[in-house]
């Protein structure tokens, strides 16, 4: 089963999982300064992991835009600007990576759809 979601709601996801709920977790655990700076050190490093695969280019460009939401965060407290690098990331390093593995296993999807028609497939079975 697949389920799919429109790049909005993903980058939506991403931002509350790994940017809101993180945050939080890390200031929770380091305080309010060492844990965002804990928190974008984390994140630094898992994009540093991936850079390969991402390209040098566009790693530089991910990076750029989350130092610049990084920052803007700090000096206005608005998450949204988080939002430019995610949807870089999901776009450039996910997508393709999603797209790769459903066409190499097609034949095991035995449903695709959105949130509502995937609960509507699994009430009709039973």
């Amino acid at each position: 089963m697949f389920l799919e979601a429109s790049l909005e709601e993903r980058i939506e996801n991403t931002l509350k999982e790994y940017v809101i709920d993180s945050q939080i977790e890390y200031v929770n655990k380091f305080g309010k300064d060492l844990g965002l700076n804990e928190w974008f050190n984390y994140i630094y490093s898992s994009m540093d992991r991936v850079k390969k695969k991402l390209g040098g280019d566009r790693f530089k460009v991910v990076l750029n835009e989350l130092n610049l939401a990084y920052n803007n965060q700090l000096s206005t407290n608005s998450m949204d600007a988080h939002k430019n690098w995610i949807e870089i990331f999901l776009k450039e390093y996910y997508d393709p990576l999603y797209k790769y593995s459903l066409e190499n296993n097609k034949d095991k999807i035995i449903f695709r759809g959105n949130s509502l028609e995937v609960n509507e497939f699994l009430e009709d079975l039973g």
